[in-house]
């Protein structure tokens, strides 16, 4: 079975596409509009598609180029209504200039969108296309067109979509130095130290002031442990300004030696 990856557009990057799409718009009624009777062109995005139809559907037509495609869906009857109010006419010939005229228009306005140099010709669907080229949630974006009362519907697809507004990269995480990431916290081991033997009546007997000389010598190998047991560091007992010191010798905890 097929998997197909699910990749929403971003707020930023739909209103970035709805911003081209408008733009290539307004270029096209200036560069088509024939009559100066105040044409205005709204153009809506779609939340969801729209692919309701019948098996075979004249309705949708397809612009597909290198780099991307866009669907449009649009009747005859709507392919002549917008030909009807670019060129002034109150109503659609028998011949079906008009059609054609709304037909050439809106496959200039569609490659204008896709920014393709040659002007192909849409190729008729026999049916809706497929979720994965008009849906939203696999990168596709659908606009309403309306041109007065006349609306038609544009879809582009993901391709199309990367094409116009790239996806930013993925901010790359700022890695810390391991020591400046630690929080600042006190460490606490217990190191415990053998100083021999001594009988029980001789320590009942100990004074103030007997020295008891112990079977460590002032060198003696230390090792600190956590309370886990694994090792922190090694070293050997010295004497250090009137205090007892541990000299290192062993190499200290690291990364890769966690507590």
């Amino acid at each position: 079975m097929a998997t197909i990856p699910l990749r929403w557009l971003g707020a930023s990057r739909r209103k970035a596409l709805h911003a081209w799409v408008a733009a290539r718009c307004a270029e096209w009624l200036r560069k088509w509009s024939a009559a100066d009777d105040g044409l205005t062109l709204e153009i809506h995005e779609l939340d969801e598609a729209r692919a309701q139809g019948h098996p075979f559907d004249p309705r949708w037509h397809l612009l597909r180029e290198p780099t991307g495609a866009l669907h449009v869906k649009a009747s005859v009857a709507v392919f002549e209504a917008i030909g009807c109010r670019l060129v002034g006419a109150a109503e659609a010939d028998a011949c079906g200039i008009a059609a054609g005229v709304g037909r050439r228009a809106m496959i200039d306005l569609a490659a204008a969108v896709l920014q393709s140099p040659i002007r192909s010709d849409f190729t008729a669907l026999p049916g809706p296309p497929e979720a994965a080229q008009i849906g939203p949630r696999h990168g596709a974006m659908g606009f309403r067109l309306a041109l007065d009362a006349t609306q038609v519907e544009l879809y582009l697809d993901a391709a199309a979509c990367d094409l116009i507004v790239p996806a930013s990269p993925p901010a790359s995480i700022a890695l810390s130095a391991r020591r400046s990431a630690i929080r600042p916290a006190m460490a606490t081991f217990d190191i415990v130290l053998d100083l021999g033997q001594v009988p029980v009546l001789e320590s009942i007997a100990l004074k103030p002031g007997d020295i008891i000389k112990t079977t460590t010598p002032i060198d003696a190998v230390i090792h600190a442990r956590t309370p886990r047991g694994r090792p922190i560091f090694a070293g050997a007992l010295v004497a250090s300004e009137r205090h007892r010191a541990i000299r290192l010798s062993g190499q200290p905890l690291t990364r890769e030696h966690p507590p």
